[in-house]
């Protein structure tokens, strides 16, 4: 039931508009759980995409609030599927402020969230080029932290980035890589230490997780993202320089050789810019610009 209603609040929305859907649905006196607010906090972040104008955008932000105050009052826990979305959106934007308001709420109504919130507090400062904050973030956790979740939240949100390598590399010398949450955030900080050449720590990693008792298969995979994300690297030297890396660290490719693997992501590489291509055709860019977005 609860999932019908939630695909009800969403056909609602696309139809009425935000306002209109929150109008009705809380006019039925029914207790939303988190997949209705997460069907409405999703209705709300479409139609503030959609907008061309600020204050319709900066009114539908408000109402998401109120939604996020009301599961925060009712005891219920704000999940990352349900701030996420927003939480992101509001880091393209650079809206500081509203950043602050949301972030708030959700720590409080989920202290657990913290870490993850740091994430996209992080990609926040990036975004609006605040290096203080920036730089604030990363001493904040030093040796003591080694491995611990926020020092993993910052490290992936400056993957992320083109910039900051010093802090970067702060970071990459103080997390425990062996208690990286899952493979794909390890995948992730492989690939940025090839787009920024840091050898070095690809190897002490491969190293560290290879005595951890990693699988080779997902070793081999790490060695793949690193190889594959090297700039200005032929083909046929990525793939020579990720053979000798799987040899030096007596890695076996298990699924498939180096070769395979590379015409294999140079195939989704072209498929994924393909989509984003008609996607961006079809839909064009919001326009949409808060008065917030600029750093504090």
């Amino acid at each position: 039931m609860n999932h019908r209603f939630a695909e009800t609040v969403a056909l609602f929305g696309d139809k009425l508009g935000a306002d209109d859907a929150l109008g009705i649905f809380g006019k039925t006196g029914r207790d939303t759980g988190s997949k209705e607010n997460y069907a409405l906090i999703k209705v709300f972040i479409n139609s503030i995409k959609k907008s061309f104008d600020e204050d319709e955008c900066l009114q539908n932000i408000h109402e998401a609030d109120q939604i996020f105050k009301a599961m925060k009052e009712n005891g219920g826990q704000i999940k990352e599927t349900t701030y996420g979305p927003l939480l992101r959106y509001i880091v393209e934007k650079g809206m500081v402020e509203e950043f602050k308001s949301f972030s708030k709420v959700i720590t409080e109504a989920n202290p657990g969230a913290s870490y993850r919130v740091g994430y996209y507090e992080m990609l926040l400062w990036i975004k609006v080029g605040n290096e203080h904050k920036i730089q604030e973030l990363c001493d904040s956790v030093g040796v003591d932290n080694v491995g611990g979740e926020l020092t993993e939240s910052y490290l992936l949100a400056l993957c992320e980035s083109d910039r900051y390598v010093k802090e970067l590399v702060k970071l990459l010398s103080v997390i425990d890589v062996t208690k990286v949450s899952s493979q794909d955030y390890l995948s992730n900080i492989f690939k940025s230490l090839g787009k920024h050449e840091l050898k070095i720590f690809a190897e002490k990693f491969i190293l560290a997780l290879k005595a951890s008792g990693t699988s080779e298969e997902k070793l081999s995979h790490l060695l793949y993202s690193y190889t594959s994300s090297i700039p200005a690297l032929a083909v046929d030297d990525a793939i020579s320089e990720c053979e000798k890396l799987h040899e030096k660290f007596h890695v076996s490719p298990l699924s498939l050789s180096c070769g395979e693997h590379f015409n294999k992501e140079l195939q989704t590489m072209l498929s994924k810019a393909s989509e984003a291509s008609a996607k961006t055709h079809k839909a064009g860019d919001s326009v949409c610009t808060p008065h917030s977005a600029s750093p504090r």
